[in-house]
C-alpha cells in the first residue's frame, strides 16, 4: 500500500483573525490529516481560509475532517472559506451542504 502525502502552511500574511492555510497532497486518512486537524484544534482565529490549489485527492475522512471544521469554525461565530477547490470535491461540499 502507497503512503500518501499531505501536507499544510499557514500563510503568514493572514489578516488579523483569519488564518490562511495552503494545503498539498492527499486528504484521504486520518493519518494524513492530523497535522491540520491538530492545528485546527488549537486554531484562535474566527476566520479559516482553505486553498485547495495543491490538492491531489480527497475521500470521505478528508470531507468529515472539513465537516468537523466547518461545523467548528460557524458555531463559534467564524466562517470557513474553500477556494480553488477540484471539482469533483466542489460537488461533494456541495452535495453536504456545506458551501452556504
Amino acid at each position: 500500500m502507497t503512503a500518501h502525502h499531505f501536507e499544510y502552511r499557514v500563510r503568514p500574511d493572514s489578516p488579523p483573525n483569519s488564518r490562511f492555510y495552503e494545503l498539498a497532497g492527499s486528504l484521504d486518512s486520518s493519518k494524513a490529516g492530523e497535522p491540520l486537524t491538530e492545528a485546527m484544534r488549537n486554531e484562535t482565529a474566527r476566520h479559516l481560509v482553505l486553498d485547495f490549489a495543491q490538492v491531489t485527492y480527497v475521500n470521505s475522512t478528508g470531507l468529515a475532517a472539513l465537516v468537523k471544521f466547518s461545523t467548528g469554525t460557524t458555531g463559534s461565530g467564524g466562517q470557513l472559506v474553500c477556494f480553488d477547490v477540484p471539482p469533483r470535491v466542489a460537488r461533494l461540499i456541495d452535495m453536504l451542504g456545506l458551501d452556504d
